[in-house]
């Protein structure tokens, strides 16, 4: 992907790896549990994301910060919730690994 739409992205990128449940395994490319989550690329019509949620495969433009802002509010609910089980898993195990 070219620099300049890496750096049209950069706002949502950063959003992105704000979560630590992310793995960015290339700079448009971002993977949850080892499969895809969400890609950005570039077609002759726009720059898009394609989202993988529990419903399927989302398609939205991201051409610009208000297009950029509503991928954000369409995730965000699904990372928080996401993030805060992986919250909760490792303080239970670190209570339960405590005693041994």
């Amino acid at each position: 992907m070219r620099q300049e739409t890496i750096e049209n992205l950069a706002m949502l990128l950063n959003f992105l790896r704000s979560y630590e449940i992310l793995s960015e395994v290339r700079p448009t490319n971002f993977h949850l549990n080892g499969k895809g989550f969400i890609h950005f690329h570039d077609e002759s019509d726009g720059l898009w994301a394609d989202i993988f949620l529990s419903k399927g495969r989302i398609r939205m433009p991201v051409n610009t910060a208000s297009e950029q802002a509503e991928v954000i509010g369409t995730i965000e609910p699904a990372l928080e919730s996401l993030e805060s089980g992986a919250q909760k898993r490792k303080i239970s195990k670190s209570r339960t690994n405590r005693g041994r």
